[in-house]
């Protein structure tokens, strides 16, 4: 099985990012534009963690991750007013975005989340908070 994820920069034409796996084996190509975002924050969504864990402790991973990995109903429910009054407020996209672009890279994510998420499990994660 292979897999391959490209980021690119608007504009550019070659890869910022690019993870290939085969069978077992991963192999890591990073170029130096990633290197800015892993410095990179999200000062509001630090803290409305900061808040969920404080609230939840690790029950908080029980509880989000159904609502983040379901692309399909965006069922707010069961979530925080917290969490719900984050994503009210960050609703809208920036004029920049391509709206084709992010429905192809979810339709891509939605194809290959699971080997996606054994890159984030088991490599990059680790490799960043451990």
């Amino acid at each position: 099985m292979h897999f391959a994820g490209i980021y690119y920069e608007r504009g550019q034409t070659k890869p910022v990012f690019f993870v290939f796996l085969r069978k077992q084996h991963m192999y890591f190509k990073m170029e130096e534009g990633l290197d800015a975002y892993r410095q990179k924050g999200d000062l509001l969504a630090d803290e409305l963690m900061q808040k969920l864990f404080e609230k939840h402790g690790h029950k908080l991973g029980a509880i989000l991750m159904p609502f983040l990995s379901d692309f399909d109903t965006h069922d707010f429910s069961e979530q925080d007013d917290e969490t719900k009054a984050f994503f009210e407020n960050n609703k809208s996209l920036p004029p920049f975005y391509d709206l084709k672009e992010i429905v192809r890279a979810t339709d891509f994510f939605k194809k290959y989340q699971a080997n996606i998420g054994i890159i984030l499990g088991c490599y990059s994660l680790p490799y960043c908070y451990l």
